[in-house]
């Protein structure tokens, strides 16, 4: 999609939101009341500077039912994200959970997943979003799915061998893991058929990929997740490594100066603000997330038009 196209679809997305939050959520109708905002106020997504930002803390303190743009009996699924006394509830309607899934099928195939691979998931298949995430995002690919949820390292690594395995799923710190059982176990991952490592975080780190690119002697592929949102694919790599492709026909990204909230210039590092045009049940506008990024909407070398993510 070029980059008209894509403006007037995040527009149309936008105004639609709009109207939903004025309409069905309390959290949101007194924060647009008290800017003297509503729906007739906006013309496009140039107009989204005009809107409040949200934060963690607000998720916090409405958990777990307090953001719902729709009733519980329209909620599919809901997943909890963060630990201790500060959990954050995501409730996803069954449109929510197919969105989801195109966004993460997306990365997959970006880096080589296809109905001849065999990917095996090495994540929470409880309550955090991973896990149920990739295993239903990897099966709409056609590729062979293993479900290895969290097992010990010794029998990730013999499903590894036995099964052909082709791509690996799971979080940087299991990864590392894996690689440091292999060595106390004198197995050699580089003579396995996997080829692609895709890297399930919050907190993209370009050389920690690298490292484990180099102990699977694969491709490495980032996959960002902000699970207060959505779970993993909000972002991915490609082929080229240059960025992620942030998936901005479901999440807008927009780079702002984290001391006076000012939409800084493409190009320029700032933190990394996100809305969810797409989401259904539990909608989020102006998302801070606390990463600085860069935001660059040139076209990829891989042939792909979202706009790309540089952490």
């Amino acid at each position: 999609m070029d980059r008209s196209a894509m403006t007037s679809l995040q527009s149309a997305k936008l105004h639609k939101l709009i109207r939903r939050l004025c309409d069905k959520s309390p959290f949101y109708q007194e924060k647009l009341a008290e800017l003297a905002l509503g729906p007739d106020c906006f013309t496009g997504i140039s107009d989204l500077a005009k809107l409040p930002f949200t934060t963690r803390s607000d998720l916090v303190n409405h958990y777990p039912y307090g953001l719902l743009t729709f009733p519980l009996s329209s909620v599919a699924r809901i997943h909890i994200t963060g630990r201790g006394a500060q959990p954050v509830a995501v409730a996803y309607t069954s449109g929510d959970i197919a969105k989801w899934l195109e966004m993460l099928a997306r990365t997959l195939v970006a880096g080589g997943l296809n109905p001849g691979g065999v990917i095996q998931i090495i994540a929470d298949y409880g309550l955090q979003p991973e896990g149920l995430g990739l295993h239903y995002a990897a099966e709409i690919t056609g590729a062979t799915v293993l479900p290895a949820a969290l097992l010990p390292p010794e029998t990730q690594l013999a499903t590894l061998a036995q099964f052909g395995v082709t791509a690996l799923a799971a979080a940087p710190e299991y990864l590392l893991a894996l690689a440091e059982a292999a060595r106390a176990l004198a197995i050699d991952l580089q003579a396995l058929p996997v080829s692609t490592v895709y890297i399930i975080s919050s907190r993209p780190d370009n050389k920690l990929s690298a490292e484990i690119a180099g102990c699977f002697n694969a491709a490495a592929v980032d996959v960002y997740t902000v699970n207060e949102l959505i779970g993993p694919g909000v972002a991915g790599g490609c082929p080229a490594n240059c960025g992620l492709h942030i998936q901005e026909d479901y999440f807008y990204p927009e780079i702002i100066n984290p001391l006076n909230g000012e939409v800084k210039a493409e190009g320029e590092t700032g933190e990394l603000v996100l809305t969810s045009l797409g989401k259904e049940a539990m909608p989020v506008l102006r998302y801070r997330t606390g990463r600085q990024a860069v935001l660059n909407r040139a076209p990829c070398a891989c042939g792909r038009t979202l706009a790309r993510l540089l952490f």
